[in-house]
């Protein structure tokens, strides 16, 4: 304990972000019944943190094999409870009583040693069919090391390939460091064309998703001119009221199955025709001079929450996060989300933040919302999993079509 303490403490104490500790991950394993949660040296370690001991390095309780708690109740279920049941079903039951025998043997006790918002918590498993929770182990020690050392958590989400919302919260946390919190004045723009601008934002955004982009699609002219044609389509005469609209939208996640369902079978080898409200020429606007006027800065807006979404739809559609990307499956990124009652749903809600009057009056309204509406759609890890299960096998590597085979 004193050798752990000391390590924490010196490495605490130093000036430079990369030898400092950035995170501990405490791994305890769920237990069986009647066995023992913690040893005497986890709980004299619990005891140090709580009394400051081993200084702001967050630590994390990581109770893991969830998977195992599982198994083993599904194993010694009553007979009675299991009479009719599918094998599906017969796991959700299990599932449920893991949740109950978690927290009365894990928990509980952890809880009793030590508050969880001093050392909080978390179950995994790294089996198949669990992804969700490793993408929620990620997600929390990424929120506490960004309230620790914000650089070293930016770093360690560009890294991770596991979650996309640590992407998401990484984009943003660089964003309000660089260019979005000025989106509504001239400060970072002046006598600048919108095209440097865009340039600079793209950048930034492409960079922390870190794919596997062996020939720089993402930061093609062709991509560019994707995203801008995309946001050169946010008025429409039709729009209805976007309080609707946003309710009755069909969630990102249902437009990625259903994209993709409707591929399976497809040979790889065919070019697929995807009707995309872009084309591959940059839009005439990008070339403006900025101004200090509603429709540029709907414009950045839009761009900047266009884009993140695209990149969510690229990691989801990744099949091997070790494979190059390719235009076929950046295009099916662009298309998921241009078909989407989201995007719709979006382009109402810009339209109509910046014709408020107070859009230009000095506060961050612009950052706030550009963060609200980002977080309102990013998709959700479970969410996804679950639909995961019902699609079909589908390659988007496949040859690497051309830019223009869409349309």
């Amino acid at each position: 304990m004193e050798t752990v303490e000391n390590f924490i403490r010196r490495r605490d104490s130093m000036p430079a972000v990369k030898d400092k500790l950035h995170a501990v991950w405490l791994c305890l394993e769920i237990p069986r019944a009647n066995a023992r949660v913690f040893e005497t040296g986890v709980e004299n370690f619990l005891k140090s943190k709580k009394s400051g001991r081993l200084g702001k390095v967050p630590v994390i309780g990581v109770f893991t094999k969830y998977d195992k708690l599982i198994t083993r109740l599904e194993r010694t279920m009553d007979v009675s409870r299991r009479e009719g049941l599918s094998k599906e079903d017969m796991f959700r039951l299990a599932e449920g009583d893991a949740e109950k025998v978690l927290k009365k043997i894990c928990i509980d006790p952890f809880e009793q040693s030590v508050d969880k918002d001093v050392v909080p918590h978390i179950h995994v498993s790294t089996t198949p069919g669990h992804e969700s929770t490793l993408h929620n182990l990620i997600q929390l020690t990424y929120d506490n090391v960004y309230k620790y050392l914000k650089t070293p958590s930016i770093v360690s989400a560009i890294a991770q390939k596991v979650n996309p919302g640590v992407n998401i919260d990484a984009s943003i946390a660089v964003g309000k460091d660089r260019y979005w919190l000025h989106l509504a004045s001239s400060v970072n723009f002046p006598g600048k064309n919108l095209k440097s601008c865009l340039e600079v934002i793209h950048t930034d955004i492409i960079n922390v998703w870190h794919f596997k982009d062996d020939q720089q699609y993402l930061s093609s002219p062709e991509f560019q001119a994707l995203m801008s044609n995309l946001v050169t389509n946010v008025q429409d005469a039709n729009m209805p009221n976007p309080h609707r609209a946003v309710m009755v939208g069909v969630p990102m996640a249902s437009s990625l199955v259903s994209i993709i369902s409707g591929l399976a079978g497809l040979a790889t080898a065919v070019p697929i025709v995807i009707p995309i409200v872009a084309c591959f020429v940059i839009a005439k606007w990008v070339y403006d001079i900025y101004e200090q006027t509603h429709i540029v800065l709907r414009r950045l807006m839009t761009y900047i929450i266009d884009l993140t979404l695209v990149m969510q739809n690229i990691f989801w559609l990744q099949d091997d996060v070790q494979r190059p990307l390719s235009r076929r499956l950046i295009k099916h990124a662009v298309a998921v989300y241009s078909r989407s009652d989201v995007k719709r749903s979006l382009h109402i809600e810009i339209d109509t933040h910046v014709k408020d009057k107070n859009v230009f009056s000095g506060r961050d309204v612009t950052l706030d919302k550009v963060i609200e509406l980002i977080g309102r759609h990013r998709i959700d890890s479970a969410e996804m999993f679950k639909h995961r299960d019902l699609i079909p096998a589908c390659n988007l590597a496949g040859d690497d079509e051309e830019w223009e085979t869409s349309t």
